[in-house]
């Protein structure tokens, strides 16, 4: 993997490379016996009209609804991870957001889900929202472990919400209080 990666927020104009990252991060759930996103065939789902969608929710500002803040992790070549923040759909909530992130199996190890994890927090921080928001199926070890490293703490399970490939899936809800941080 190649170690010079740099972490920016996107741009409209990356719409088409994120979209292209996410088929290739989708098609990586179910290998290696890691299950972590609730529809394997995902990968077959995204469209081009996806990039169309992703450019229109990068176009508005946090907390508007439909709004959706991404930062990326990218090569020379490529997006490798990204993580994101998107206000709760209902007005009385947006006082908290909803992260979701995801890096390529090769860019796993080197420290880049963190660096990206920071910038989502110090951000929200920044702006003055409450709490963060995520879910992330049980036995995904190497994530729980990353979120917890940030304070994130785990709120409930859902057990057996997802079965996928005859398995079933747990899901933990875990927040981050920032308030006073």
């Amino acid at each position: 993997m190649n170690k010079e990666i740099r972490l920016r927020p996107t741009t409209v104009e990356d719409a088409p490379k994120y979209i292209e990252h996410l088929q290739r991060h989708f098609a990586e759930s179910g290998k290696d016996d890691l299950i972590f996103h609730p529809m394997l065939d995902l990968q077959n789902r995204v469209e081009a009209d996806e990039i169309k969608k992703i450019a229109e929710k990068w176009a508005k500002k946090i907390p508007e609804e439909g709004s959706r803040l991404t930062w990326i992790a990218e090569t020379s070549e490529r997006i490798i991870g990204h993580v994101d923040l998107s206000p709760m759909g209902v007005a009385s909530a947006r006082h908290r957001l909803q992260l979701g992130m995801g890096l390529e199996k090769p860019a796993r190890g080197y420290g880049w889900g963190t660096l990206l994890l920071k910038a989502a927090i110090r951000w929200s921080r920044e702006n003055a929202f409450d709490w963060i928001d995520l879910d992330v199926f049980a036995h995904n070890e190497p994530a729980l472990k990353l979120y917890s490293s940030q304070g994130f703490q785990s709120v409930g399970t859902t057990k057996d919400l997802f079965r996928i490939g005859g398995k079933s899936i747990d899901d933990i809800h875990m927040t981050l209080d920032l308030r006073g941080k």
